[in-house]
């Protein structure tokens, strides 16, 4: 790796990267999830707002971990192969490194990684197909972005990247300064939908600005796209903040504003009388249920101990990658089970 990966040269049609690109990079990555706000479409079934740190330590062990070892794990499969990591899908790296593993592992990954965000398109397209219902349009989505990614536009997953942590974290900071910093310079939330628009002339306006900037950033190569999301970030909440005082935000809305919350009161009280007619289920062999996960936890930890045998040069790696798919099998089908038990064979708490 000293050799080949860090030697401080440049390949040829390579970028010459420093720490701050790699920092920027990292920051980026899920940067339309949680500077977008993406993640909200989730977090709204939350029992507690503890539940938010969730992502904080996702991002530290999602990113830190997971994406060091994945760089290195693509440079590594490029030497083997002896192929441009450019070039490499996810599916060709963790092969040629891992074996038949490393093929599941992406399988896996991908689902859990796309669950969310098939949710959040079909809840999108929910606002414009308004007599599908959302489950429906959840398993339309779900199976066309699954034959979508079987196809080699995911290969250039940076183009893909770039464009998405650009084009969604500025509607994310239009909304942080429609929540937070309108009402501290004596606006009112929600002003747009009081005054009776359909569309938010000044969150539109200024997701437009945000999105020019982009593009003349872009096309004149000033910025990196690595450090582009701060400024444009920064770009849309201003923009917004100047145009909603513009159009009308700091207006009067004292009585649209007490019409909302006793509206909002009567949900809640609904919502409430719903809650508590909501069956109470608990599993049906909580025994088998919690046998199976213990047992799941003990065969990654003799996953982890294998891998540590081969890290320390007591066992191959062509051994751990013939026995590797197994424990994954095993686990993967432990771990069903419980979840099965857990969720799905359940009956009335008395």
């Amino acid at each position: 790796m000293n050799t080949s990966v860090w030697s401080g040269e440049i390949i040829e049609g390579g970028q010459d990267l420093t720490i701050f690109h790699v920092i920027g990079f990292a920051w980026m990555c899920n940067l339309a999830y949680h500077g977008g706000l993406n993640d909200m479409a989730l977090f709204r079934y939350a029992k507690s707002a503890k539940y938010g740190f969730v992502t904080c330590y996702g991002m530290f062990i999602g990113h830190f971990f997971a994406w060091g070892s994945a760089g290195i794990m693509g440079a590594t499969a490029a030497i083997m192969l002896n192929e441009s990591l450019l070039i490499l899908d996810s599916g060709a790296i963790t092969s040629a490194v891992l074996g038949s593993t490393g093929l599941l592992a992406v399988i896996i990954a991908g689902w859990t990684t796309a669950n969310p965000n098939i949710y959040r398109a079909s809840l999108a397209y929910g606002s414009v197909f308004k007599n599908v219902s959302a489950k429906k349009l959840t398993y339309i989505v779900g199976v066309f972005m699954t034959v979508v990614a079987c196809f080699p536009i995911t290969m250039n997953i940076m183009t893909i990247v770039n464009i998405i942590v650009l084009v969604v974290p500025p509607v994310g900071a239009i909304v942080f300064a429609e929540h937070w910093i309108i009402p501290k310079l004596g606006g009112t939330r929600y002003w747009a939908m009081y005054k009776g628009w359909k569309i938010n002339y000044a969150g539109l306006a200024a997701w437009g600005i945000a999105l020019a900037f982009v593009a003349v950033m872009t096309v004149t190569h000033a910025l990196h796209s690595y450090f582009l999301f701060l400024p444009t970030y920064l770009l849309a909440m201003v923009s917004y903040l100047v145009l909603a005082c513009m159009m009308g935000a700091k207006d009067d809305y004292s009585r649209q504003a007490e019409e909302e919350r006793k509206i909002q009161e009567a949900l809640s009280r609904i919502q409430d009388e719903e809650d508590d007619e909501v069956e109470v289920l608990r599993p049906k062999y909580p025994a088998v249920q919690k046998a199976a996960a213990y047992v799941s936890y003990g065969v990654l930890a003799v996953f982890a101990v294998f891998t540590l045998m081969v890290a320390a040069g007591k066992a191959t790696p062509d051994a751990w990658k013939n026995t590797s798919i197994i424990i994954s099998f095993v686990y993967f089908a432990l771990s069903g089970i419980s979840t099965y038990f857990k969720f799905g064979l359940v009956e009335k708490e008395n």
